[in-house]
């Protein structure tokens, strides 16, 4: 059987140069999937310090904790969200509302508090779901029938996912979640804690945990070079530099778990930093606090890991 290797380079020149940087590849395991080829850009050193890392007892799978699921399927998104306007324009009752979100790109924070909600809601965001229950139409309020009616005259109840379900206006598998996590990003994926109980569709993973004890440890332990190097190397990107995370792919992401009583401190503090738009701040907090302290690497394994992450990110950019 032949050898199989990959190797590297920053530009064309670098490649004719003659310098080699090749890495062999076990294809075999590349072909079963337990390895991605991406990993193999990354330098052996790397690569056993990351199969050492998922070994340990305080670093899980976020599939070994959680569920990762999508959200809702409106088949319609901008005619089933309202904004505060379409509500009172249309004298929809609070009842028939549902407070949703449907991006992560303006949320600063570890934590989606009401008060951001409320933000948006403020600004003219289409911050709420149009909830409703699987009835016939005659018994809904005038406001909701008119509502309807606009829909109707815009084809909205012939779209594929509106047409195969009855009643056409019921959105089905509304579910709260535990956090949030981004489906797609041009940087790195995001995880936000959702304790306002607000519902998303199916632009947001929803992350609904095994145990109540994990609620707040993996949020807690989500920024580390760690998560950042799996989000990596366990997502694929699109066309334009995106990195998308299927269900799947989100599963298998690695997230270093704080100790116990650090994990409300860390919390704040990652919240804090990422509100001040200090993203690098609060890596090294967490680096320095689970990745240090509680795993026992040193500063510069930590910086192996960063630089790892920041390799691959930039070659994903670059495609």
């Amino acid at each position: 059987m032949g050898r199989f290797s990959i190797a590297s380079y920053e530009n064309i020149e670098a490649a004719l140069s003659g310098e080699e940087d090749e890495r062999p590849v076990d294809l075999e395991s590349v072909k079963s999937g337990r390895v991605r080829l991406l990993h193999y850009l990354l330098s052996s050193r790397v690569r056993d310090l990351y199969r050492y890392l998922r070994d340990q007892t305080c670093v899980r799978r976020l599939g070994d904790v959680s569920d990762v699921g999508i959200g809702y399927v409106t088949g319609a998104n901008d005619f089933f969200h309202l904004s505060e306007e379409e509500v009172t324009r249309n004298r929809v009752a609070p009842k028939y509302l549902r407070p949703a979100v449907g991006s992560l790109s303006k949320q600063a924070g570890l934590v989606f508090r009401r008060s951001d909600w409320e933000i948006g809601r403020r600004e003219g965001k289409k911050s709420y779901l149009l909830a409703l229950p699987p009835v016939r139409e005659q018994v809904l309020p005038a406001g909701i029938r008119s509502y309807l009616d606009q829909g109707r005259m815009s084809q909205i109840h012939l779209r594929f996912k509106c047409r195969v379900r009855d009643p056409w206006y019921s959105v089905p598998h509304v579910r709260q979640a535990d956090a949030f996590l981004s489906y797609m990003s041009g940087g790195r994926p995001k995880l936000v804690l959702n304790p306002a109980c607000l519902v998303a569709p199916n632009t947001l993973h929803l992350v609904r945990f095994v145990d109540r004890k994990y609620v707040k440890s993996v949020p807690a332990g989500w920024y580390s070079s760690l998560t950042s190097l799996s989000c990596e190397i366990e997502g694929h990107a699109l066309g334009g530099g995106m990195l998308k995370l299927e269900p799947t792919e989100a599963e298998r992401l690695l997230i270093a778990l704080p100790k116990p009583g650090d994990i409300r401190r860390l919390m704040e503090r990652t919240d804090f930093c990422l509100r001040e738009v200090r993203a690098e701040e609060a890596k090294d907090l967490i680096d320095r606090h689970v990745l240090r302290a509680r795993l026992g690497l040193s500063a510069s394994e930590c910086a192996m890991l960063a630089d790892s992450a920041a390799l691959l990110e930039t070659w994903r950019l670059r495609r």
